[in-house]
């Protein structure tokens, strides 16, 4: 996307101000900042993502989330501006480590609930989603109570209509019904994954171009995919 990112080490005191600013906004708001600012890569230890940001996450388990704002957005999504909680997040799925197949990734993640799954494709867009759905591999698209999309590169979320839908299925990795997912096997070596037109289902609000989750190109081959167990405290 053409974006630089800028390494800097953040004053506690800084960041502590501006979780308290943030908690406070709704979805919407902090959607228009985020899409007017660039990401800025944060190295910063896991007690403080605690101490700043409510955030429970050994930085190191993942490859993709790489930014406190990228955090920030996961969260809000999540508990919206409810300061009270926190979210605590483990992974349980990674495509270059356990497998890029759909057996591999049900045999991680099947059975747990709520889960925030997080796709890289070769171009390098990045974006991902939380379903409250247990993930299983015979449900077929199911409507869910609390599902969300959100994009790494715009910085926004796209909320699910009426709770939203997610896919659990034996053909596909992780899957948000009548909007994009990882389909079939082999993940990394095809382009068989794809993001939906945005007219075609609904099941999602808030795009204005089509394919804009990756890049305007329907299909897509994949870098990596993680998925996440989410823990609501």
């Amino acid at each position: 996307m053409g974006k630089k990112n800028i390494q800097i080490k953040p004053s506690e005191n800084k960041s502590t101000k501006k979780n308290k600013k943030n908690s406070k906004e709704t979805i919407n708001s902090i959607n228009n900042k985020n899409e007017k600012k660039n990401n800025k890569k944060i190295n910063i230890s896991s007690n403080k993502l605690d101490n700043c940001f409510n955030i429970y996450l050994n930085i190191l388990e993942s490859k993709l989330i790489t930014t406190i704002e990228q955090l920030e957005l996961i969260k809000t999504g999540i508990i919206n501006n409810d300061n009270e909680k926190k979210i605590k997040i483990k992974l349980l799925f990674r495509a270059s480590r356990d497998g890029d197949n759909n057996k591999s990734y049900h045999d991680k993640c099947d059975g747990i609930s709520p889960t925030i799954s997080i796709i890289k494709t070769k171009t390098g867009y990045t974006f991902g989603g939380y379903t409250d759905c247990s993930l299983n591999s015979t449900s077929g698209c199911v409507k869910t109570n609390n599902s969300f999309i959100f994009s790494f590169d715009k910085m926004k979320i796209y909320k699910g209509v009426n709770g939203g839908y997610f896919h659990c299925g034996t053909d596909c990795g992780p899957w948000f019904c009548g909007c994009v997912g990882v389909n079939g096997d082999n993940y990394i070596k095809t382009e068989n994954s794809y993001q939906w037109e945005i007219n075609r289902f609904k099941y999602f609000e808030g795009f204005t171009e089509e394919y804009e989750l990756v890049g305007g190109i329907r299909h897509f081959s994949v870098e990596e995919v993680e998925v996440f167990k989410v823990e609501i405290i």
